[in-house]
């Protein structure tokens, strides 16, 4: 099955850092070495990403607010974004994920996010997790409150 991960930030440092994919030791320090050895490359001190990981990557600088979405993704992760933002922010944040997704699509959230508004436009699947899908709807069907 054909894989695209679009990987994206605000800051171009972070982009550069994660094309790069070299990592010191510390960094990589919760990874098992199962997967150390599976899907990196120990260079010096450092552990760099294989390639045939990162060519799998497209690293793009991308402003979820105001930048158009991408669409038809299989699934969103989204790790310590919403923490940052008030509500009315964390509501358009949603209808761009919703937007973005497939139909079938999920919504992977970090474990310091919260729900929020989640539940209009997303199904809760693993509540400990935060792993959401999609519901099917129109703009027309829902009204934030």
């Amino acid at each position: 099955m054909p894989v695209q991960i679009f990987a994206t930030d605000l800051s171009g440092t972070a982009i550069a850092k994660a094309r790069m994919g070299l990592y010191r030791k510390n960094e990589v320090s919760e990874i098992s070495s199962q997967r150390l050895e599976r899907y990196f490359t120990k260079y010096d001190e450092q552990y760099r990403v294989k390639k045939v990981v990162r060519d799998l990557c497209v690293f793009a600088l991308h402003n979820l607010l105001s930048d158009p979405p991408f669409s038809r993704i299989d699934m969103i992760s989204c790790r310590n974004l919403l923490i940052y933002l008030d509500d009315d922010l964390q509501k358009k944040v949603f209808s761009t994920f919703h937007y973005a997704l497939r139909p079938d699509g999920y919504l992977l959230l970090g474990k310091s996010e919260s729900m929020g508004r989640a539940p209009i436009l997303f199904a809760q699947i693993i509540k400990v997790k935060r792993f959401l899908s999609a519901k099917i709807t129109t703009r027309s069907n829902f009204t934030w409150t």
